[in-house]
């Protein structure tokens, strides 16, 4: 008898347990052979539109062990590296235009990437995004 109470005591203990899920979820550790790493707590992708134009957007925050990180963007056919400002911890939170498009003035789906380079030293080490897929 003693055992069913504690059982029964423990599912009510239990039960009023619950799982938080508006908490971000952890970040994503990236790391090469020579231990260059970048660190992402946050990538959110977003469009947005204005008139027939989208643009994509890639919010990203974190930290690495670089000396310098790059985040490949483009749009119209140009493909450019801009760089991303480290803090002085190295440290960085970018909210960032990743690509645009013409073609916005119609609704669809798509699912793109993009690359983070992180250059320490003489090394350098290329980490890709995915977005998933994408409304707009």
């Amino acid at each position: 008898m003693k055992n069913h109470l504690l059982i029964f005591c423990l599912l009510v203990i239990m039960s009023g347990c619950s799982k938080d899920n508006s908490v971000t979820p952890q970040g994503k550790n990236y790391r090469d052979a020579n231990g260059t790493y970048v660190n992402l707590t946050t990538t959110q992708w977003y469009v947005t539109k204005n008139g027939n134009f989208a643009t994509l957007y890639l919010k990203i925050a974190g930290s690495t062990n670089g000396d310098k990180l790059t985040i490949t963007t483009y749009g119209d056919g140009v493909v450019q590296d801009v760089n991303i400002q480290l803090e002085p911890n190295k440290s960085f939170n970018k909210d960032i235009g990743v690509a645009f498009t013409a073609a916005g003035g119609s609704s669809g789906s798509f699912d793109t990437s993009t690359k983070i380079v992180t250059y320490k030293g003489g090394d350098s080490f290329t980490t890709v995004l995915s977005s998933g897929k994408l409304d707009y």
